[in-house]
């Protein structure tokens, strides 16, 4: 979402707002961690000097274990007909964490 920001304000359990899609799961996950530890989204979501996104996640390897995965993404996002995020949202409009 061109002019979005990663951030505003922090991160709060009410920036979260599910959009149509049936994914619940996932933006539930979403506001349970920043309800309980927001800090943690803040310092796994990081933006670059070109704009894009470095995500930090973790994945269970067949050990067990948990390695560290980083994902780079870019603001372009599906937008609906009336230009909200199809899938998630922030509360407020130009907020990108949540989507």
């Amino acid at each position: 979402m061109p002019g979005g920001k990663t951030f505003v304000d922090g991160v709060n359990l009410e920036d979260v707002q599910q959009e149509l899609p049936a994914d619940c799961f996932f933006v539930a996950s979403l506001a349970s961690v920043a309800y309980t530890h927001p800090e943690l989204l803040q310092k796994a979501i990081k933006e670059q000097v070109d704009g894009s996104l470095s995500i930090e996640l973790f994945h269970r390897t067949n050990m067990g274990a948990f390695e560290r995965a980083a994902v780079t993404v870019d603001k372009l996002m599906p937008l609906s007909g009336t230009g909200r995020p199809q899938f998630a949202r922030g509360k407020v409009a130009t907020q990108l964490w949540p989507a």
